[in-house]
């Protein structure tokens, strides 16, 4: 077992779950402010897939096997909290 670095996306990220495939979800503060979330394959590295609509107070909470992300969604200057879950566009 080894350590593997995940890379930036600019600025300060934070991974917080991997699944069994070895998918890393994880949050990244965007240099404008806002939170985005991103995530990292061996294939593809480290990408933001944030929608439009949640950049502000968007974290994830966990990737499950299939890849679908649980996001929290805190827009406190709307006063708006919501659980959303991405999930993943397979062509």
């Amino acid at each position: 077992m080894g350590v593997i670095d995940l890379g930036t996306l600019g600025g300060e990220s934070e991974a917080l779950d991997v699944n069994c495939d070895g998918q890393v979800v994880g949050r990244f503060v965007r240099p404008e402010g806002g939170n985005g979330t991103f995530l990292w394959t061996m294939k593809g590295g480290m990408r933001d897939i944030t929608p439009r609509r949640l950049t502000l107070g968007a974290r994830p909470v966990g990737i499950d096997s299939e890849g679908r992300i649980a996001v929290h969604d805190d827009q406190g200057d709307v006063g708006t909290t919501r659980s959303v879950v991405l999930v993943p566009w397979r062509p």
